[in-house]
């Protein structure tokens, strides 16, 4: 089962005929070590995908083996060549209607609001 508002989300960016396929990989992705991925995970290959399936399941493949690769193009953006975190125009500031995930308590990272 994938957090709420992960699920909601998915109803947002994904096709009707898409969705249920896209929350039933979400729910069976794993990390490079073999362990459930966690949520910032797949937020991270959520936003990766552009709301399309074949995109997301790309993601989740490469989640489960470089998991730094899959938040790094994510959460962070190229500003005069250098990374640098936040403000990547892919990456939603807060996930609308839902509270902050628990793992991102007190921070402002692109997924919490302040």
């Amino acid at each position: 089962m994938v957090p709420n508002d992960i699920a909601a989300y998915v109803s947002r960016r994904f096709a009707p005929n898409e969705q249920g396929h896209a929350l039933r990989e979400l729910a069976s992705a794993v990390q490079a070590d073999g362990t459930p991925a966690t949520a910032q995970m797949l937020r991270c290959a959520l936003v990766n995908s552009s709301g399309q399936l074949a995109t997301l399941q790309f993601e989740l493949s490469w989640l489960a083996s470089s998991s730094e690769d899959v938040i790094l193009n994510a959460e962070f953006g190229r500003q005069n060549g250098a990374w640098t975190p936040g403000g990547h125009p892919k990456l939603p500031q807060s996930w609308p209607g839902q509270n902050p995930p628990a793992e991102c308590a007190g921070r402002m990272d692109g997924y919490t609001v302040s």
